[in-house]
């Protein structure tokens, strides 16, 4: 008899799911050969769907008229349908003087950061936060200060913040002082070890070079094709372009390999959660990516992560004693649910928690080969030390991309 009850309320429960959402409910992931869930092949999170919550919009679920809505205000979207009009032939060129319309660094044609909002779960979600209710980072005020000691010129949610000692005209020179990230560091003996910039060399002219000059070492991790904003963590996110990854799976490590850059996160596997602690590596070598073991629960992939570099900038920030966890679950033949959890108390004000949608492509990941095309970082570089030998000054700049 209660075998009959548990059958309907299965059957009930079932019936109040949408057609997707039924098919994951009663879908069974494969396998690999030694047992674990099998979770290999390339996946892509491209999407208009991104971490926060569009201005204006107070919900997480949308219906498709309010997501066709977004996708059609997007600016890509947008961008691409202009592109794609044909030149009015009958217009003649350009009049004499007259600035054509800026395309920004890429034609839309180069760019592929998706078209639609995304599908998780079977419903349409305006973020990939999931809590809090209202799709924002719950950055705390102590997590911002926190921050800005960490990497005083840029804040983690992609906004600039000059230094402040940063010229306030485009075209004055920059001071010559140690930096405030360097004062910071030496107030409270901090350890970690980061590129800090200080006493920047005079030009001819008597002017202060930027500190953005000095090196290979003082320009952003993109430029010098180490990382690439949150493509590969912390938290996976879609970015521009490249939004693909390709999974690799052996009897005791995992490795997602990210497009952007062409990083490689390479994940050595435990037992269960109970030996992650002492899998870590010394607290003292901060890793790009941060340092991840995993494990698996069921059909879930657990991979939990601390330790990030201080120099990777992106949407998430996260401290020394912060933690990220990340469960990957194919729900479908086609699709991943990729969940994640940041916990950190001194940055922010609440446990966080969001779920992005991983959908299976075609063929491979193919390989960036950022660093054999890079001819950006050697000729900023090389233009800095010209302008130094003909007695100008450099301008200061951001630090990061």
């Amino acid at each position: 008899m209660k075998s009959m009850f548990a059958a309907a309320g299965l059957a009930a429960l079932m019936l109040g799911l949408g057609p997707a959402a039924q098919a994951q409910a009663t879908y069974a992931a494969p396998k690999t050969s030694w047992g674990a869930p099998d979770i290999q092949g390339a996946w892509t999170n491209s999407s208009v769907t991104k971490l926060t919550r569009p201005a204006g919009v107070d919900k997480l679920v949308l219906t498709p008229a309010e997501a066709a809505a977004i996708e059609n205000k997007d600016f890509n979207n947008a961008r691409t349908a202009i592109e794609k009009q044909p030149t009015d032939q009958s217009t003649g060129a350009p009049e004499k003087g007259k600035a054509l319309p800026s395309v920004g660094n890429y034609n839309a044609v180069w760019v592929d950061p998706g078209s639609k909002i995304a599908t998780v779960k079977g419903e349409l979600r305006s973020s990939w936060i999931v809590d809090p209710p209202n799709g924002r980072v719950p950055m705390s005020d102590a997590g911002r200060k926190k921050l800005a000691t960490w990497r005083p010129d840029a804040t983690r949610d992609g906004s600039y913040k000059p230094p402040a000692d940063a010229p306030s005209k485009a075209n004055a020179p920059a001071k010559t002082k140690t930096s405030s990230k360097a004062k910071t560091v030496a107030a409270t003996g901090s350890a970690k070890p980061f590129v800090d910039l200080v006493e920047a060399p005079k030009s001819a002219n008597g002017g202060g070079a930027a500190s953005a000059y000095l090196g290979p070492e003082s320009r952003g991790t993109g430029e010098r094709c180490v990382v690439m904003g949150n493509a590969g963590g912390p938290v996976m996110l879609n970015g521009l372009y490249n939004n693909n990854f390709q999974v690799v799976q052996t009897p005791d490590h995992v490795i997602i390999v990210v497009e952007m850059i062409h990083d490689a996160r390479i994940i050595p596997l435990v037992r269960n959660a109970a030996e992650v602690r002492k899998a870590y590596g010394p607290s003292a070598i901060a890793r790009w990516l941060g340092d991840s073991i995993g494990w698996y629960e069921g059909d879930t992939l657990v991979i939990q992560s601390r330790n990030f570099h201080r120099q990777q900038a992106g949407q998430v920030f996260i401290s020394d004693t912060g933690t990220l966890t990340e469960r990957l679950t194919r729900i479908s033949a086609t699709d991943i649910l990729y969940e994640f959890i940041v916990e950190d108390p001194e940055v922010y004000t609440q446990v966080w928690k969001g779920e992005i949608s991983w959908r299976k492509i075609p063929g491979n990941v193919y390989e960036y080969a950022c660093h054999e095309g890079n001819y950006g970082l050697f000729n900023i570089l090389s233009g800095a030390r010209e302008q130094e030998r003909t007695g100008r000054a450099l301008e200061a700049t951001a630090l990061e991309e």
